[in-house]
């Protein structure tokens, strides 16, 4: 896990290997949690926050580079060690797209729905997916990371895979989308941060 000083240059120019890794930013300070690049094996860079808490390493996903710039990274991370460094105020987390999945399939054992089992394993196949990670927010998914998803399914000719899971998708983000904005929910913490629907 190398540390280097980060610039839109050096984000740009950091290669593909077999498996994901991090480069971290240079700091000079020890223990105040780091910002960092995870580099994915189909070239896919995301920015990300990490920190300790009682020794425990956590991550929290900040977005996608070139989407997400590094000084808007930065001033993420910046948010984000105030919050942990100060017990008194709470760090805002949005919930992650595998928290939404599990919500939705809770959701769906509950209303009695036989074919949740099929959703699931059509959901585990998109965690799969090098475009998306299980713990990014929900909230960050992009119209874009869809289409790359549903790209994998048509291009192992299961196109008629690609159509279900789309609709899938588009359920599972509606319902994350109806729970926020549910009135009945009004004075309750938003859970995903959805504004729409990237299906």
């Amino acid at each position: 896990m190398a540390s280097t000083l980060l610039t839109d240059s050096k984000i740009r120019g950091l290669k593909p290997k077999n498996s994901a890794y991090y480069t971290w930013q240079a700091a000079a300070t020890r223990g105040t949690g780091r910002l960092g690049v995870k580099t994915y094996p189909s070239g896919r860079k995301t920015f990300v926050y990490r920190y300790f808490v009682s020794g425990k390493e956590k991550f929290i996903g900040l977005g996608d580079f070139p989407a997400l710039t590094l000084s808007d990274a930065t001033e993420k991370a910046r948010t984000a060690a105030a919050s942990i460094s100060d017990p008194a105020k709470a760090l805002v987390e949005h919930a992650s797209l595998k928290k939404l999945f599990d919500d939705y399939i809770a959701d769906q054992k509950a209303r009695g729905k036989r074919s949740y089992d099929k959703t699931q394993n059509r959901i585990n196949q998109v965690l799969a997916s090098p475009h998306v990670t299980p713990e990014m927010p929900a909230k960050d998914v992009t119209p874009d990371h869809i289409k790359r998803i549903l790209s994998e399914f048509i291009a192992r000719d299961a196109r008629a895979g690609a159509n279900k899971v789309r609709s899938n998708l588009h359920a599972i983000f509606n319902f994350g989308l109806f729970a926020d904005n549910d009135p009945a929910n009004i004075d309750k913490k938003t859970v995903y941060g959805l504004d729409r629907n990237p299906v």
